[in-house]
Parts: structure tokens; C-alpha cells; sequence
């Protein structure tokens, strides 16, 4: 199996935070799950196979393909939300992990 942008350990570890932390529906944490894997086959298919490489403009491709294969309005916001609750999720782990805390 080829290497993934966003490997399943990280989406799992997403889901459990999405359904712990934030008390997410079991509905909500299985769509934002689906959307990420649809973004990861589209990383694939450009040859990213590291989240570093994922950039703004990359995502916006990827939701502006979403909107020209006829997807939903509501289906392009849903996946956008998902993106951007992942990597801003993502984001605080990294930025908390290299601040030091107060004891």
C-alpha cells in the first residue's frame, strides 16, 4: 500500500478527539471521516503523500473538483468544514506540543 498524506493513525486519532473532545455525533465524525479519505484519494492522485505538502491551494482544488463533479453546496461546505476542523486541530497539537508549559 502506497504511502498516504494523512495516514490512518492520524484519522483515527482525529475521530476519537472529534467524538471525545468535541462531542461529536457518530453521523458527523463518519462524514468528516469520509470527506478526509476523499481528500487524501485526491492528495494521491496529485503524488502527495505527505501532509506537509498540503497547502491552501491544494484544498481549494480539490473542493473547487467536489463543485465542478456536481456535488452539493451543502456537500462542498461540509467537506470544507471537516478540513479545516482537522488541520486546525492539527495545528494546536503541533503548536502545544512546542510550547513549553507552566508547572
Amino acid at each position: 500500500m502506497s504511502q498516504q498524506a494523512l495516514p490512518a493513525t492520524l484519522l483515527d486519532s482525529f475521530a476519537d478527539h472529534l467524538q471525545v473532545s468535541q462531542g461529536r455525533s457518530e453521523h458527523t465524525v463518519r462524514a468528516y471521516l469520509g470527506d478526509l479519505r476523499s481528500l487524501n484519494d485526491a492528495l494521491a492522485k496529485q503524488g502527495i503523500t505527505s501532509i506537509h505538502h498540503v497547502t491552501l491551494r491544494v484544498l481549494r482544488s480539490w473542493l473547487a473538483l467536489q463543485s465542478e463533479s456536481g456535488a452539493a453546496r451543502s456537500t462542498i461546505s461540509r467537506r470544507c468544514a471537516s478540513a479545516k476542523t482537522f488541520f486546525a486541530g492539527l495545528l494546536t497539537a503541533v503548536s502545544s506540543s512546542l510550547i513549553p508549559h507552566c508547572a
